[in-house]
């Protein structure tokens, strides 16, 4: 937990010092976006780097367990995206008939 706390804090700080930037820059949405991407990154890597030291054996890749990752995927993405389409339905329809400053 130690560790990724760590990474999460750092993680965090750099990706609000690039949303300013981004910001100062005149980057908009895409720009925000890289930042936010480059943020999770440096926890990612952070957490990675960890694990990697504590493993005795190379890491190799299995093609079965890899089958069962995006088998289960395949199964598990049209479920969120149907999900979040009906939760934000509403949404969208108070925004067609009244207007995205009424609907905020």
């Amino acid at each position: 937990v130690t560790i990724y706390s760590r990474a999460q804090v750092i993680g965090r700080t750099v990706g609000l010092i690039l949303i300013l930037l981004a910001w100062f820059f005149n980057l908009s949405v895409p720009g925000v976006l890289f930042a936010i991407l480059i943020a999770q990154t440096v926890v990612a890597f952070g957490g990675i780097r960890y694990l990697l030291t504590r493993t005795q054996n190379k890491i190799r890749l299995d093609r079965e367990t890899i089958r069962q990752l995006l088998s289960g995927a395949i199964k598990l993405h049209p479920n969120y995206v149907g999900g979040f389409l009906v939760t934000s339905s509403s949404i969208l329809i108070i925004n067609y008939y009244l207007g995205p400053v009424e609907t905020g």
